[in-house]
């Protein structure tokens, strides 16, 4: 069973934003960005004590969670754990340690055909042929190739290669894969 984690309520329905990812993947020329204008870009972080980040989605063996807080205390992240359909979330915070020793790990946010980005409203992309488009309004698109340096993404009927350090979006959704517990 997929389960989309959807990060935005901006769009009604996200999960018909997964058609993207089994769709044919239509030959479509890639653009090839070379500037944004007009949204900020991300900056690099300074150094920090874990790897974690508000909002990512963490595994415990079967089970999914997502950290809701991090702070600077001696239990610093707090993770709530997905509950069955009929109970509450459980939040747990955790020590470094505890989440070494419980095997807590981050699932991967960027998954090629998995993970829906968005581009922000009023960005100006440059691409190497020196076209420039505005984006009049937030766009969803598949995520459709990770590498070291860059982010590929597409819709329907366009392409985009970004350069990490210049991709203007933000997370949406990401499809997880979770286990169906067999009940006799």
């Amino acid at each position: 069973m997929s389960q989309l984690f959807n990060f935005s309520t901006a769009i009604p329905n996200p999960n018909d934003l997964l058609d993207l990812a089994y769709s044919e993947n239509p030959i479509l020329d890639t653009l090839e960005v070379v500037a944004v204008f007009g949204v900020p870009l991300p900056q690099p972080e300074p150094p920090k004590t874990h790897q974690f980040q508000l909002g990512d989605i963490v595994t415990q063996g079967q089970q999914y969670g997502v950290i809701t807080s991090l702070n600077e205390t001696d239990r610093p992240i707090t993770i709530t754990w997905d509950g069955s359909s009929d109970a509450e979330p459980d939040s747990f915070a955790y020590t470094l340690d505890e989440i070494r020793f419980f095997k807590i790990s981050i699932l991967s946010q960027f998954v090629p055909l998995r993970t829906l980005v968005e581009l922000p409203k009023n960005a100006t992309i440059q691409f190497s042929n020196a076209n420039l488009v505005k984006l009049d309004r937030t766009n969803v698109f598949l995520l459709e190739e990770v590498t070291e340096r860059h982010l590929i993404i597409r819709s329907l009927d366009q392409r985009y290669c970004f350069p990490r350090e210049l991709f203007p979006g933000r997370l949406f959704a990401c499809a997880v894969d979770i286990p169906i517990s067999f009940q006799p």
